[in-house]
This record gives structure tokens, sequence and C-alpha cells, in this order.
């Protein structure tokens, strides 16, 4: 029983589906930004080869986070146009 699960799928209002969706989408930018926070070997190989300096991970990483909170936060239009 995961997130989201339902006995009766029409159980759930429309609002509740759109919101489940978003979370599971969010997971992948957020993951991207702990990825980088944590400074993994594979993100850290990337942006040298792209010649970006080490501490650009830390930066990037905490601004996919805060976007990805703006994103899911309710009743923020403007935030959440400049976090796309």
């Amino acid at each position: 029983m995961g997130v989201g699960f339902a006995k009766n799928p029409r159980a759930l209002k429309i609002g509740v589906i759109e919101r489940i969706i978003w979370a599971w989408i969010m997971t992948i930018p957020a993951a991207g930004g702990v990825a980088y926070l944590l400074r993994a070997e594979p993100t850290v190989q990337g942006m040298a080869a792209l010649g970006y300096p080490p501490y650009f991970l830390t930066i990037l990483g905490f601004w996919k986070l805060v976007g990805g909170l703006a994103i899911l936060a309710p009743r923020l239009p403007l935030v959440k146009e400049w976090a796309y």
C-alpha cells in the first residue's frame, strides 16, 4: 500500500490525485538536489567535465530542493513560475 493507494479509486478527489502525481514528479529534482548537495561522485565528475567548480554543486543542489518545494506549495503562483 503506497502513496495514493485507495481500495476505491473513485473515492479520491481530483485535487488529491493531482497532489500525489506532483509529489511523485518532484522526487526526481529532489533526488538530484540531494545528489548535488552530497557531492555524489558522478555529479562531481559531470560538473568537472563541464568545467564548473565543485562549489557550484552546493548552489545548484540547494536551489533544486527549494524549487521543488516551491512547485508543491499552494497559493504561490509567482514563486512557482520562478521555480519552473
